[in-house]
């Protein structure tokens, strides 16, 4: 029995029962302690009742014999071939996006989504192809099994190029889990500023610029604390930041901290009027950054393939 034929079954057996002890919705609804809007529903065969509220209903307007349990059995969501091609259209567009992204984009709910990602899975399969889901972010990647291949292809993808100030917001980013724009500043210390006659004057470090630029480049992700005086936006390591860094948790990043000293030691800003050959030259002198994880190492690290419907 369909979803719509349960409905029409329901709909049939109430509207029979109502007229025959010649009962208005409002007075069913009254002795069912129910909604009259709901009960209209149900009635026009536009809403099929819980299992609870159909119990009641049944109890007040006398229906001795319960209806067949496949009225009630959940019937599968359909789910249409266009909104599968949608979500396989923006993980091509995207590196990663989250389940409440992909249902704003195709305009659907949360667990539709989920369930057109297991048909894309179930469509991607033959062609090399994997839906990745590590609990936050969906993405498309190859399949495991064509490692050894899609190797010898890739580059690993390295930490960019850091400025002494990136690394220390990046740095006390990590070992708070998370801070404010307020909380980096006042760990970072205060500048020295000559401004005027009257010398020097100590003022706060401005991250503002760096923030900006490290939130650009996927490094940190940053949203408001509703809870907090002034709603400040709170900063936050990012997923593609531990992978850069060759990690799988914050905790690891913590452990080995000292590489705050490398990204100070490769900090030095390149002067704009060096020629290109010289920035490429110097690029390759120096190291970027632990790389990030294999691909074999980077699927273990938290993600866990969608599995088609089989």
């Amino acid at each position: 029995m369909s979803a719509s034929d349960a409905a029409a079954t329901v709909a049939e057996e109430l509207r029979r029962r109502r007229t025959a002890l010649g009962w208005t919705l409002e007075q069913v609804a009254a002795q069912a302690q129910v909604s009259v809007g709901m009960l209209s529903l149900i009635e026009t065969g536009k809403r099929r009742p819980s299992l609870r509220s159909w119990e009641r209903i049944r109890q007040a307007i006398g229906i001795s014999e319960p209806l067949p349990e496949a009225a009630w059995r959940q019937q599968p969501r359909e789910i249409s071939d266009q909104l599968v091609a949608t979500l396989g259209a923006c993980l091509a567009a995207v590196r990663a996006a989250t389940l409440a992204e992909l249902a704003e984009a195709a305009d659907v709910s949360i667990s539709e989504v989920r369930l057109a990602l297991r048909r894309l899975a179930e469509q991607l399969e033959p062609t090399g192809m994997q839906v990745l889901d590590d609990g936050t972010h969906v993405q498309l990647a190859p399949g495991q099994r064509f490692h050894a291949s899609v190797v010898h292809l890739t580059q690993p993808e390295r930490l960019p190029r850091l400025t002494q100030e990136q690394a220390e917001v990046l740095a006390i980013v990590i070992m708070e889990g998370m801070a404010t724009r307020r909380r980096i500043e006042q760990m970072r210390g205060a500048a020295q500023l000559s401004i005027g006659p009257e010398g020097p004057v100590s003022l706060p470090r401005d991250s503002s610029e760096t923030l900006a630029l490290l939130l650009s480049r996927g490094l940190l992700s940053a949203e408001r604390d509703d809870h907090a005086n002034g709603r400040p936006l709170v900063y936050r390591p990012t997923t593609r930041l531990l992978q850069l860094l060759g990690a799988e948790t914050l905790e690891e990043v913590r452990g080995r901290m000292g590489i705050l000293a490398e990204y100070r030691a490769q900090a030095e800003p390149i002067p704009e009027t060096e020629a290109p050959a010289e920035r490429q030259s110097d690029r390759t002198e120096r190291p970027s950054g632990p790389s990030r994880p294999s691909l074999a190492d980077e699927y273990g690290a938290g993600w866990r393939q969608v599995k088609p419907n089989n």
